[in-house]
């Protein structure tokens, strides 16, 4: 959106959710270098992920990108996010890759992750665990597999709440399920 272009680059902040913006978002959001928070969530904005994130600055904690209709995949460039509480790509529709990697890929002190109503494949690897802070995860309504016993058994135990219907998991859930805390 040419809005963006507009902005002044001190910005902060940048909450742009639930308007109609379409077409691709500009490598001009780069020049938001304070950036602690870019919200486009609930429009109909096109483009590459891993471009995208390419340009924006890596002190983010808030990134939303959720419901509109992006492609590609989440690339290992979010590791240098650091601060990097939310991220949430959830229902772009158009969205791939192996969970595995991606979660290895992801910075340690994420909070929230939603990644639900996309193409995401694979398994939730054991490193799940080392995320130690994350509270939300959102897997909903992908293609991933794997024995849900195993999976829930990697989950970092305060996790509080947890989507993972709409997948191809199977086995059974575990008594130790009862070991997450705030689940």
């Amino acid at each position: 959106p040419t809005i963006v272009s507009y902005l002044p680059g001190g910005l902060g902040f940048i909450y742009l959710y639930h308007n109609g913006f379409t077409g691709a978002i500009p490598s001009t959001i780069s020049k938001f270098t304070n950036l602690w928070a870019f919200n486009v969530a609930g429009n109909q904005l096109t483009g590459d992920l891993a471009s995208i994130i390419g340009y924006l600055s890596t002190s983010a904690r808030e990134i939303s990108f959720f419901g509109n209709l992006l492609t590609g995949t989440i690339p290992s460039s979010i590791a240098n996010f650091t601060s990097l509480g939310i991220l949430d790509v959830g229902y772009n529709n158009n969205l791939t890759g192996d969970m595995g990697t991606i979660i290895g890929y992801l910075p340690t002190g994420i909070e929230i992750l939603g990644m639900g109503g996309n193409g995401f494949t694979g398994t939730i690897p054991s490193t799940i665990g080392d995320l130690i802070y994350l509270n939300v995860l959102g897997v909903e309504n992908n293609n991933l597999t794997g024995d849900m016993g195993t999976i829930i058994s990697y989950l970092p135990t305060g996790i509080g709440q947890l989507y993972m219907g709409g997948n191809g998991f199977t086995g059974t859930i575990p008594v130790d399920i009862g070991d997450i805390m705030y689940l």
